[in-house]
Order: C-alpha cells, then sequence, then structure tokens
C-alpha cells in the first residue's frame, strides 16, 4: 500500500487518543498575580519625621499643638503658683512670724494654727506646679534650643525639690508647738529655728530659680515667636534672685532685695503666655523659622 492511502492511515494510526468528554470542563490553570502593596503607614501622632519620634514629648498629638497647650499650662499653672505663694509668703509666714521674737512667733501659730497649716499646704502645692511649669516650658521653647530648654527645666525641677525640703522645716512647727506646751514653752526658741531654717533652704534654692530664669530670657530673646523685651525681662529677674541668693550667702546680715523689683519679667512672662502664647504653631515645613504666630 503506497500512496495517499497509506499515509492517512499512518496518521490515523498513530494519532493521540481523545480524552473522555466530561460533564465539568477543567478549571483553568492557576495564574500567579503580584500581592497588592500595602498601603503607607499612617503619620505618627506626633506630627514628627520617625528620627525625631524619639524625641522628648514626642508623645503628643503634634509638635504645634503642644506648643500651644504648653503655653496655656505654663500660663495657668504660673498663675496659680503666684497666687499660692503670695498667699502663704506675705498673708501667712509674714503675718505670724516675729523676726527675732521665739515667744511672740509662737504665741501667733498658736492662735493661729489653722492658717498656719493651710500657708504651709500653698508652700507645698506652688512647689507642685513648680515642676508642672518646667515641663510645659521645656515643651514651649524646645524649637529654640532643645538642650537649653531641657536644662532650663531640670534646674526648675530640682529647684522644686529644694523648696520640698525648705518646706518640711515648717511642716514640723505645729507638733514642736505641742511638745513645747507640754514642757512649758522651752521649744519655742526651736520653732523660730526651723522657720529661719525654711528661709535659708528656700534662699539657696532660689540661685537655681535664677539660672532657670536667665536661661528661660535667653531663649525667649532667640526665639522668633516671642517679643524680645519679654526674654530681657525674663533675663532681669533671674539676675536679680542670684544677686538676692549670693548675696545673702557671702554677704551676713544681707538686706538686698533685687527681685522686689525684677519679678515683673515673671509677671510679663505669664501674662504673655496667657493672652499670645496659645496662637504659637509649629511650622514643620519651614526649618528656617519653626515658629509661626497664627
Amino acid at each position: 500500500m503506497t500512496g495517499p492511502r497509506v499515509d492517512r492511515f499512518h496518521r490515523l494510526v498513530h494519532r493521540a487518543p481523545t480524552p473522555p468528554a466530561t460533564s465539568c470542563p477543567s478549571p483553568p490553570p492557576p495564574t500567579w498575580r503580584r500581592s497588592p502593596p500595602r498601603p503607607p503607614a499612617t503619620a505618627s501622632p506626633s506630627c514628627l519625621p520617625a528620627d525625631q519620634a524619639r524625641r522628648p514629648f514626642a508623645w503628643l498629638p503634634c509638635r504645634a499643638l503642644a506648643s500651644a497647650h504648653s503655653a496655656l499650662i505654663g500660663g495657668t499653672a504660673l498663675l496659680a503658683l503666684a497666687v499660692l505663694a503670695g498667699f502663704a509668703n506675705f498673708a501667712v509666714m509674714e503675718s505670724l512670724v516675729a523676726e527675732g521674737d521665739a515667744q511672740r512667733t509662737a504665741q501667733n501659730i498658736r492662735e493661729a494654727e489653722m492658717l498656719f497649716r493651710y500657708g504651709v499646704a500653698g508652700f507645698l502645692v506652688a512647689a507642685v506646679l513648680d515642676v508642672v511649669v518646667a515641663w510645659a516650658l521645656q515643651v514651649f521653647f524646645a524649637p529654640v534650643h532643645e538642650g537649653v530648654a531641657m536644662l532650663g527645666a531640670w534646674l526648675r525641677a530640682v529647684y522644686a525639690g529644694v523648696f520640698i525640703v525648705a518646706i518640711a522645716q515648717l511642716a514640723g512647727v505645729p507638733s514642736l508647738l505641742g511638745a513645747a506646751d507640754a514642757t512649758g514653752g522651752r521649744l519655742d526658741a526651736e520653732v523660730l529655728s526651723k522657720i529661719n531654717a525654711f528661709h535659708d533652704i528656700w534662699d539657696a534654692g532660689l540661685s537655681l530659680f535664677g539660672l532657670h530664669l536667665a536661661l528661660l530670657g535667653y531663649l525667649a530673646y532667640k526665639s522668633r515667636y516671642v517679643p524680645r523685651l519679654v526674654g530681657v525681662l525674663v533675663l532681669i529677674a533671674g539676675l536679680g534672685y542670684l544677686v538676692d541668693s549670693l548675696g545673702r550667702l557671702l554677704v551676713p546680715g544681707s538686706s538686698i532685695e533685687a527681685a522686689m523689683f525684677t519679678f515683673v519679667g515673671e509677671v510679663v512672662l505669664m501674662v504673655w503666655l496667657l493672652v499670645k502664647g496659645g496662637r504659637v504653631t509649629v511650622d514643620e515645613s519651614e526649618p528656617a523659622s519653626p515658629v509661626r504666630q497664627r
């Protein structure tokens, strides 16, 4: 058999068998596709770049929000601190303590013991508010120079600790007066000694407070959002506390009271924080001008 018939026969014999028909069509071959890209990570709650996320107080909602809130918190705490410290120092200590007269001082405190206790409590709350002010002002002035702002905050926090040690001298006065009553008043002199120790420790701590104000004045002067006059006044207030503290330490019997005149800088800063500080926001898009006012 030759010719076209033989070729057709060979094609029929060697053809691959046809698979049996099925009722269900075979599934299509799997196709491999690239998984969709992950959505970009959301911005950090602090509105800061990743390399700044570890900075102090970066957990706050935003640096701009932190500056505005810290100004209001600091101004409010300074106002409350001024009221409490003024009440405790002038309405209580100045009215009850007779300088150099232990018997009269003890008698005054006995007659107004609750007022004396309120004064001690006012001093204690004022010391706690000093820590709040230290934190708030550190956040507010960190855009100017974070290191200097942190140093200033630590100086005020340490001053608050020294102030609490001084207040502890007053806290033991009521119990000492009770013991003096039981022994016929022989402990009146020790009561006056504790009150004098309170003033001595407080005066020494004011040197730290003066350094804190000096650094604060420098930061306010260098910033672009606090008037330079405010910075100068705060710096002068800090120098006044330094002169008073070092003067009493180096010159026995010194009666220098420079802070009675230079404290105006503290008042001006407090008013500015309450009135204008809440309008300050951080501009992250302009490194040369990190802070602006709304």
